[in-house]
C-alpha cells in the first residue's frame, strides 16, 4: 500500500508580491511507480525527469519547495516565473501526465491564503477537505 500522495504548486507574482498555491492528489500513484519500475516514490527517474524538463522548459523554472512529512508523499514546487494567467494550465499539464499512465487525480485547489500550511500533510488536508464529498 503506497502513502497518500499530493502535488502542488506555489507560484509568486513579483508585480504583486501575492502568493498562489494550487494543488491536487493522486489518489493512486502506483501507476507511476510501475511506469518508473521502483518501488518507492522517487522523481529521480528518467520517466519523470521527461515531464519536469518538458514543463518547466514551456513554464520556467520550477523549484523544490516540499515539506516532507512521513505520512505523505508529496511533490511541491514554487515559481516566480510563471505568469498568473498559466498558474492552471501549468497545474492541468502535471495533472495530465500522471492520468496518461492511470493515476486517478483529484480536481485542482486554490489554497486559501488563510490556510496554515506546515508541511506537505497540511497541504494534503487541505485539497483532501475541499476534494472529498
Amino acid at each position: 500500500m503506497t502513502k497518500p500522495f499530493v502535488f502542488y504548486f506555489t507560484f509568486f507574482d513579483e508585480d504583486t508580491e501575492q502568493e498562489s498555491t494550487f494543488g491536487f492528489i493522486i489518489q493512486d500513484i502506483s501507476p507511476f511507480l510501475k511506469k518508473s519500475n521502483i518501488s518507492h516514490f522517487s522523481v529521480d527517474t528518467s520517466f519523470y525527469n521527461e515531464i519536469f524538463c518538458k514543463l518547466e522548459n514551456k513554464y520556467g523554472v520550477h523549484d523544490w519547495s516540499s515539506s516532507p512529512n512521513d505520512k505523505v508523499d508529496a511533490i511541491g514546487y514554487t515559481t516566480y516565473e510563471v505568469p498568473s494567467e498559466q498558474f492552471l494550465n501549468l497545474l492541468s499539464e502535471w495533472q495530465l501526465e500522471f492520468s496518461k499512465i492511470g493515476c486517478i487525480c483529484s480536481s485542482i485547489v486554490e489554497i486559501d491564503e488563510s490556510a496554515s500550511l506546515g508541511d506537505d500533510w497540511d497541504v494534503y488536508s487541505y485539497i483532501l477537505s475541499k476534494t472529498s464529498s
